[in-house]
């Protein structure tokens, strides 16, 4: 497939990754309102998925974090378009320890 966005998983299966405008407009349609790009980096970050450090970020502080009432629609989204989160992969309900 030219110009497909598939990425090879640890375990050598394959799953394609949603863009940041199209993970946006999946929220938009489904919860009303569009989340920033960085509360996005932010879910992949709380996720355990690879983010690169972005043109204008200033510090490693992040700024700007994903609300919590925020990050189940963002859940939802990257579950949806891209698989991650599912079959007890990345995104955790649990606390960490």
């Amino acid at each position: 497939m030219k110009g497909g966005r598939f990425k090879v998983a640890a375990h050598g299966s394959r799953h394609q990754s949603a863009t940041y405008p199209e993970i946006q407009k999946w929220v938009r349609e489904q919860y009303r309102f569009t989340p920033k790009t960085c509360w996005l980096a932010h879910c992949k970050e709380l996720l355990g998925l690879p983010v690169r450090v972005a043109w204008n970020r200033r510090s490693t502080q992040r700024l700007v974090p994903c609300p919590p009432e925020k990050q189940a629609a963002i859940k939802k989204a990257f579950q949806c378009l891209s698989g991650v989160g599912q079959a007890g992969k990345g995104w955790s309900s649990r606390k960490p320890r």
